[in-house]
């Protein structure tokens, strides 16, 4: 069921990529929803997202962007990771 759940979070992240960069909405949700499963269900992926928010500052502030955006049960989430 892992198993499942993290890839049915990658494929979600995947269509907010690619939605994030045409003209579509919807992006956004996607990204903050994928991420929130991700970091939730894997500590490597956890672990991945704390380090490219360390080292590259503008991933740092498109999610920093998404935690004002979304819901708090998701915010409180991807928090969890700031450097």
């Amino acid at each position: 069921m892992k198993t499942l759940t993290i890839t049915f979070a990658l494929i979600l992240l995947t269509l907010g990529l690619l939605s994030w960069f045409t003209p579509f909405p919807g992006g956004t949700p996607a990204i903050a929803v994928a991420l929130t499963i991700l970091i939730c269900h894997s500590e490597r992926a956890a672990n991945m997202v704390s380090n490219w928010r360390i080292t590259h500052d503008k991933f740092n502030g498109a999610i920093s962007w998404i935690e004002e955006k979304v819901p708090n049960r998701l915010a409180v989430t991807l928090r969890r990771t700031r450097p």
